[in-house]
């Protein structure tokens, strides 16, 4: 007023300007609720134009740049803010963070978040964002924590709750989940499931090397030797270095020639990673089922096949009953030619 009152011409035009850059900002904050973050941007551009941009037009950018996925710039820009005296800004950490978490960066998120809400502990963004992110990275370590203890059923229960509250966009983070999944229904014994949980795993992570790694065991274990022979040469050429990759495709060669000839674990209808108990079980159970005695009320034809099932049988337990032949015979060699 006091300028107005003594020179008129200049209060006037600093209250175009005053006004100019009010309209500026609403049309910055219009567009940006409206989720037109592209506009949005062109329209703080404008206002950087115009005068010094407030740091609530620095927040908006950044939630501009978060919602276009340019998570880079996100960190880039928010680094440049945070120097000095705008250290301690709790707005602009959140954004930050919420770039490194959607970058899949979950433990520096939360980190960053657990400032921020020390800074302020009404920040309800970062509240939901911390609670959210927290009790993803708890569940899954939950899962990791069976599995080292051995509790296998467990671990497939929690990781399978942690893929419930992954992002869908976290392929890597989903990718590691579903591996460690399958390799706890490894565990289990499950190679069908197992196999499906490398295969999910393989969408979210091209050449991912444990999936790959853990579904050619799988496919040994079903015996689908072929398959297992594929992704040990996949393996052998996305990793050149590793020598081990092309042994395994020797050895599951000399197993696929193997089941080629007698195979002695489906004689005795058990996985090829049976104990010696099982073995023993299912033993007693085919003999007694193909024991000649059990068949002479059978035709000539029926009385032939069942005393050749019960050789069958017989050959069958003498080889993997014996740690060493069994060995040999896993391996693809002829164990009765040691």
């Amino acid at each position: 007023q006091r300028m107005k009152e003594f020179q008129p011409a200049v209060a006037d035009a600093l209250l175009l300007d005053i006004m100019k850059i009010e309209s500026m900002k609403s049309r910055v904050i219009a567009s940006y609720e409206d989720a037109n973050y592209l506009v949005c941007l062109s329209f703080v551009e404008e206002l950087r134009a115009a005068s010094q941009l407030p740091m609530e037009m620095h927040f908006i950018r950044l939630q501009c740049l978060l919602g276009m996925k340019r998570y880079d710039e996100v960190l880039k820009e928010s680094a440049a803010i945070l120097r000095g005296e705008n250290a301690q800004r709790p707005d602009i950490l959140y954004v930050r963070a919420m770039a490194m978490y959607q970058m899949q960066d979950i433990e520096r998120a939360v980190k960053i978040w657990s400032e921020v809400l020390k800074m302020d502990p009404d920040f309800e963004q970062a509240k939901v964002a911390f609670k959210a992110a927290k009790k993803l990275e708890r569940t899954k370590e939950e899962g990791n924590t069976h599995f080292r203890r051995g509790n296998y059923a467990e671990a497939v229960t929690s990781y399978t709750a942690a893929l419930a509250l992954t992002p869908r966009h976290f392929n890597k983070y989903s990718a590691t989940l579903c591996s460690n999944r399958a390799a706890a229904r490894m565990k289990l014994r499950q190679w069908e499931e197992a196999v499906q949980d490398c295969n999910l795993t393989l969408e979210w992570e091209e050449g991912h090397e444990k999936a790959l790694g853990r579904r050619a065991e799988c496919k040994v274990m079903l015996s689908d030797f072929n398959a297992a022979i594929a992704d040990y040469k996949t393996l052998s050429e996305l990793y050149p270095e590793k020598r081990e990759y092309r042994q395994k495709i020797a050895n599951t060669q000399k197993q696929a020639k193997m089941a080629a000839r007698k195979n002695y674990y489906a004689i005795l209808e058990v996985g090829r990673d049976a104990s010696d108990a099982e073995l023993k079980k299912a033993y007693k159970k085919k003999s007694l089922q193909w024991h000649p005695d059990k068949n002479m009320g059978g035709s000539e034809a029926e009385k032939a096949a069942a005393e050749l099932k019960f050789k069958d049988v017989n050959e069958a337990y003498s080889v993997l009953s014996d740690e060493q032949k069994r060995s040999i015979y896993d391996s693809g060699g002829d164990p009765e030619g040691q």
